[in-house]
C-alpha cells in the first residue's frame, strides 16, 4: 500500500477548503456584483415620438413593476404580433429602449418591463425576484386581448436572455 505524506496531505486539504471559503464569500455577494440596476430615466418612448403607455404590476410578493406597453403602429387590433423585450443586467428600460423602438413602425407591439429594484419598479434586484417578475409580465401579456390571437416573442437581451429562456421553457 502506498504510503501517503502527511504533509502533502495537509496542504491540499487546505488549499480545497480554502478555495471553497473563497467560492462560498464570492457567491454570497453574487446579487450586488450581478446586478447593476440605475433609477435614473434616460428617455422615454415619447422622446422617441412613441405611442406609449406606463404600466404598473403587482407581483405575488408585494413589489410594484414598472413597465412600458408600447403599441404597433398598424390599424386597430391589427398588429403582426407582441415582442416582450426583456433587458439586460445594467440600468433599466429607459436606457434599452432603443433597441426595440424600431418595432411599433414594424407592426409589432412591445411590451418591457424593469426587474425589482431597477428604475420605477419597487425591490431589491435578486435572480429569483427577476424570474418572478418576468412572469408577471407574461401573465399580464396573456390577458391582454389584443395580444391573445397573435404571435409573442420573448426578445432577451444579456440577463433578459437567459430569463427569457427560462421563462419559455416555463410556458409552453
Amino acid at each position: 500500500m502506498a504510503r501517503r505524506n502527511p504533509r502533502v496531505f495537509l496542504t491540499a486539504t487546505t488549499a480545497r477548503l480554502s478555495g471553497l471559503l473563497v467560492a462560498l464569500l464570492l457567491l454570497s455577494g453574487c446579487s450586488s456584483v450581478f446586478f447593476y440596476p440605475d433609477r435614473v430615466t434616460y428617455i422615454t418612448p415619447d422622446r422617441l415620438n412613441l405611442e406609449y403607455e406606463d404600466i404598473y404590476l403587482d407581483t405575488a410578493d408585494g413589489e410594484t413593476l414598472h413597465g412600458w406597453w408600447l403599441p404597433a403602429e398598424a390599424p386597430e387590433n391589427n398588429a403582426r404580433g407582441t415582442v416582450y423585450f426583456l433587458h439586460g443586467n445594467a440600468q433599466n428600460v429607459s436606457s434599452h429602449i432603443l433597441n426595440v423602438a424600431w418595432l411599433p413602425e414594424r407592426g409589432y407591439n412591445v411590451f418591457t418591463i424593469d426587474y425589482r429594484g431597477y428604475g420605477k419598479s419597487t425591490g431589491d434586484p435578486d435572480i429569483e425576484g427577476a424570474l418572478h417578475d418576468v412572469e408577471t409580465g407574461l401573465r399580464w401579456l396573456a390577458k391582454k386581448p389584443d395580444v391573445t390571437d397573435r404571435p409573442l416573442y420573448i426578445l432577451g437581451q444579456s440577463l433578459g436572455g437567459g430569463l427569457g429562456i427560462a421563462l419559455a421553457s416555463e410556458w409552453t
